[in-house]
């Protein structure tokens, strides 16, 4: 657990992170939810693509997201990635 509450400081600046696990390595969301059950600042999810949508093809001379690109290359050699995700918030 102590691992989960040092991200506790994340969750301040309205700052989340979303940990993407890819399918072949699914068996790993069980402990990572276990992990971070306690921080609602940290959210796991499977790779819902699957087949070409999981890997796009880009038209030549056409440079993809870098932010895409590293999570495509993380999840391919990591079976995960970590994406950072700001949510904005009204005050009432």
């Amino acid at each position: 657990m102590s691992e989960a509450r040092s991200l506790d400081v994340i969750g301040e600046g309205r700052d989340y992170l979303l940990i993407i696990v890819c399918r072949r390595e699914s068996f790993l969301c069980t402990p990572l939810r276990q992990i971070f059950e306690e921080n609602e600042h940290v959210e796991i999810v499977l790779d819902r693509r699957r087949g070409e949508r999981a890997s796009p093809a880009v038209a030549p001379g056409v440079e993809r997201d870098r932010r895409e690109h590293d999570v495509e290359a993380s999840l391919r050699a990591l079976g995960w990635a970590i994406v950072t995700r700001r949510v904005s918030v009204t005050r009432g």
